[in-house]
């Protein structure tokens, strides 16, 4: 059964994007959404920031490096190989390589471009170390709002649009998010670069999504529609 209180608070939501005769199915919408935004900043909180990654990949290459030298020390090859009657390289044939590899690959992960500087320092800020494929929470609530902006008012909300804000704050408020920190005294307008970013290309999956389920909910509706 539905948390009154959690309908109430996806109800504003709509009312923001739709002051005056709000679809009810508008609700629903951002019932439905509520969850998988919420995943989406879970993840987003548990991702580390840029030194902690760099630390643990530069962890993997001086492990790799220990464990290779170690492993090329002949009286600790001999000394296996009699224990146990084995052939190490025979055993383990590929290994080696596959350690090289390994090594190489945190090494220059932990170099990469996100994670530091041309002089090999790590990136300073605050921001969490990028992972690929994962969203910017913030950035799909946005645009969960914008596309229930589009679909009810025929275009997208400007970036700076107040209203639209209110209600992507809200969104994330509903979803369980914490009240935003550290986005400056503004937190309406730290939304701004959100919304701008929910337009790019790589998210048309989720802009196609939003729009499906717009849709879902306004056909099977008896109140207002499109």
């Amino acid at each position: 059964m539905l948390d009154p209180r959690f309908k109430a608070k996806c109800d504003e939501v709509g009312r923001l994007i739709k002051p005056t005769d709000t679809p009810s199915w508008l609700t629903e919408y951002f019932v439905h959404w509520a969850t998988p935004l919420a995943s989406e900043w879970s993840v987003a909180l548990l991702q580390p920031t840029k030194a902690q990654m760099k630390k643990e990949l530069t962890s993997i290459a001086e492990a790799a490096d220990a464990l290779n030298e170690a492993l090329s020390n002949p009286l600790t090859k001999a000394f296996l190989e009699r224990a146990y009657g084995i052939a190490i390289d025979k055993k383990f044939a590929g290994f080696h390589d596959s350690l090289l590899s390994l090594r190489r690959y945190a090494y220059l992960a932990a170099r990469s471009p996100s994670l530091s500087t041309a002089a090999g320092k790590t990136r300073s800020g605050r921001g969490k170390a990028p992972v690929a494929g994962a969203d910017n929470p913030k950035v799909f609530c946005a645009l969960i709002v914008a596309e229930a902006w589009k679909f009810l008012h025929g275009k997208y909300p400007a970036s700076k649009n107040e209203n639209a804000a209110k209600a992507a704050l809200a969104l994330w408020l509903a979803s369980g998010g914490a009240a935003p920190g550290g986005w400056g005294k503004n937190r309406l307008l730290a939304w701004r670069p959100y919304f701008e970013r929910a337009r790019n290309p790589e998210h048309a999956s989720k802009r196609a999504d939003c729009l499906r389920i717009l849709r879902a909910v306004n056909s099977v509706s008896v109140g207002p529609t499109n």
